[in-house]
């Protein structure tokens, strides 16, 4: 898959903010269904050292999240950026196996 995307202003972080979410912008690449979903997240964050993977788990663990930030506040705002990820080879990496029947794309 291949994207391009930018940001049009900084994230407003505050000094001292010890906030772990510090995303701007995410895409999401998973499957599953409304009470169980597995996705991998690829996200442009502020504070976090791009190349940073963590699992993160929402809703009671019904939707479990492989994150990795791959952009940071050193790309400058407003440059456009082209992404290229072979998101299968991810998924499976992540998940041991293939994504279902309902494979979905969230911005």
């Amino acid at each position: 898959m291949r994207w391009r995307w930018r940001l049009i202003r900084s994230v407003n972080v505050r000094p001292g903010c010890t906030e772990p979410d510090d995303q701007a912008g995410v895409v999401y690449i998973g499957d599953g269904t409304m009470i169980s979903q597995k996705s991998i997240a690829y996200r442009w964050e502020y504070n976090t050292v791009p190349g940073t993977k963590k699992d993160i788990n929402y809703a009671g663990g019904m939707m479990k999240v492989k994150v990795e930030c791959i952009r940071n506040r050193e790309t400058p705002v407003g440059d456009w950026v082209v992404e290229e990820r072979d998101v299968l080879a991810d998924f499976i990496r992540a998940y041991k196996r293939f994504p279902g029947e309902y494979f979905i794309l969230g911005v």
